[in-house]
C-alpha cells in the first residue's frame, strides 16, 4: 500500500470567519465527548454568528485546548463554535471523514499535546497542527478507509453504549432500594425535620490555594467536589500555601457528615459524605456544610442515606438558590427541614449495613464496566491509528472488532 507523508496545512485550512448575522447552533467544547467524536447534546443554544467561529458541512472540529482530552467533532449543519475548537476544512484532495478519523488518532493527539504551550491551559495551535504530517493515500483509499472505520467504530459504539444503559440500571437499581428502606422506615416511625437530629451544620473556609493536592505533611483545603456521587474523596483538595495560616476549626475529622452547598450542577448539589479513615490537616470549604449529628438520635451513616433518598433529593432540588447563569446554592434551612425517620438504632443500623453492601457490589460492577470501557475506547483509537496511518489493509482487514458482544 502507497502512503504519501503530507503536512496538515498543504491538504486542509482553518479558516476563522465571523459574521453572517443572525443566530446558529453554537458548540462549545464541553458539547463534544472526549475521544468519541460525538457531540453530548442535541439541543445546542443559540448564539450570534457576529461573535463566533462559524463552521459548515464538511468541516470537522478540533479542541485546541487541552488537546489530550481528544475533542473532535464532524458538524453536519451550519453552525458556530468556541475559538477552543479548530476549523479544520479539507481541500480537494482530503476526504472529510478521513481528516476527522486522522484527528482521533494516537499520532495526531500526541502532536497536538507536544505542540501545546501554557501550563494550567495548554493549548495547540492552526501554526503547530499545519505541521502535522499525515499518511495521504488517494481519494478513493481514505474514502475505503473511511467506510471501514464507520462500521468498525460503530460495533464499538454500540458495546459502549450497551455497557453505559448496564451503568444506569445498576444505579437506578441502588436507588430503588434505597427509596425502599426509607420507605419502609417512614412508615413504621414518625418522621422528624433534619434541625431535631443535629447539634449544628456549618460552612468551611475558602482562601486563595495552590491547584496541586497537598501532601501529607501539608494543610488542604477540601474542593466542592469531595462528596459528588455521594462518596468522600479526601483527594478532592488543593494544598493551602505556606504563607497561609490554617483555621484548625475546619480541620475535619471521622464521622463528620459533608454536603456540597453550592455547584454549578444540581446533580451535585446536595450530594453528601461521611468521612473515614481521614488524614489530617485537611478543611472544609466555603462551598461544603459540615452537619454535626446528634447521635442520640442518628448516626451519620444512617443521616447520609436519608439524605440521599428521592424524598430528601425532591426536597433540595426544588429548593435550590441561584439567578440564572450563577452558580446553584443550598440554603441551610432547606436541609434543616427535610423530614427522617425516626428509627430505633437496631433499624439504622440494619439499614446502613444493608445498604452499604449492596453500595460496595454496586461499585465492584461499575468498576468492571469502567475498565471495560476504557479497553473498548483504546481499542477504538488504536484501529483508527491503525488504519489512518498505513499500518492495516482495510480491504483484507475484515471485521477486526467481529469479537464484541453486546
Amino acid at each position: 500500500m502507497s502512503y504519501e507523508l503530507v503536512r496538515l496545512k498543504h491538504c486542509a485550512t482553518s479558516p476563522v470567519v465571523k459574521g453572517g448575522g443572525g443566530k446558529l447552533p453554537y458548540t462549545s467544547l464541553e458539547d463534544v465527548e472526549s475521544g468519541s467524536g460525538k457531540l453530548l447534546r442535541s439541543d445546542l443554544p443559540l448564539k450570534d454568528a457576529e461573535e463566533e467561529i462559524q463552521h459548515r458541512p464538511g468541516d470537522v472540529l478540533f479542541g485546541k485546548l487541552r488537546p489530550y482530552l481528544s475533542k473532535s467533532l464532524m458538524p453536519t449543519d451550519v453552525g458556530v463554535a468556541t475559538n477552543e475548537l479548530m476549523v479544520l476544512r479539507p481541500g480537494e484532495n482530503l476526504d472529510k471523514r478521513y481528516l476527522f478519523y486522522s484527528s482521533l488518532s494516537a499520532p495526531w493527539v500526541d502532536w497536538a499535546v507536544a505542540t501545546s504551550y501554557g501550563v494550567r491551559m495548554p493549548r495547540t495551535s492552526w501554526e503547530a497542527m499545519g505541521d502535522y504530517r499525515m499518511w495521504l493515500p488517494s481519494l478513493e483509499e481514505q474514502r475505503r478507509i473511511a467506510d471501514f472505520l464507520d462500521v468498525e467504530t460503530s460495533r464499538i459504539d454500540a458495546v459502549v453504549e450497551s455497557r453505559n444503559s448496564q451503568r444506569v440500571t445498576i444505579q437506578s437499581r441502588q436507588k430503588s432500594l434505597l427509596n425502599d428502606e426509607m420507605l419502609r422506615l417512614s412508615r413504621k416511625y414518625k418522621s422528624v425535620p433534619v434541625r431535631r437530629m443535629i447539634k449544628k451544620i456549618e460552612q468551611g473556609w475558602s482562601p486563595d490555594c495552590d491547584s496541586r493536592e497537598a501532601d501529607y505533611e501539608e494543610w488542604g483545603v477540601l474542593k466542592a467536589g469531595a462528596v459528588n456521587g455521594g462518596i468522600f474523596r479526601p483527594s478532592e483538595n488543593k494544598a493551602l500555601p505556606s504563607s497561609v495560616t490554617p483555621k484548625a476549626v475546619f480541620e475535619i475529622s471521622d464521622g463528620d457528615l459533608i454536603m456540597n452547598r453550592a455547584s454549578g450542577s444540581v446533580e451535585y448539589l446536595g450530594n453528601v459524605g461521611v468521612v473515614k479513615r481521614v488524614r489530617p490537616r485537611l478543611m472544609l470549604c466555603d462551598k461544603l456544610y459540615r452537619i454535626n449529628a446528634d447521635r442520640r438520635f442518628v448516626t451519620p451513616d444512617y443521616l447520609r442515606l436519608a439524605l440521599s433518598s428521592s424524598s430528601a433529593r425532591e426536597i433540595i432540588e426544588s429548593r435550590v438558590s441561584g439567578g440564572e447563569g450563577m452558580a446553584n446554592n443550598l440554603p441551610s434551612g432547606v436541609v434543616k427541614i427535610i423530614p427522617v425517620p425516626l428509627a430505633s438504632e437496631e433499624d439504622q443500623c440494619r439499614v446502613v449495613r444493608d445498604v452499604e453492601a449492596h453500595e460496595q457490589r454496586v461499585e465492584k460492577l461499575q468498576a468492571a464496566i469502567d475498565r471495560q470501557v476504557n479497553l473498548l475506547a483504546e481499542r477504538k483509537q488504536a484501529l483508527i491509528t491503525a488504519a489512518v496511518t498505513g499500518q492495516l489493509d482495510v480491504t483484507t482487514a475484515g471485521r477486526a472488532t467481529s469479537d464484541l458482544r453486546a
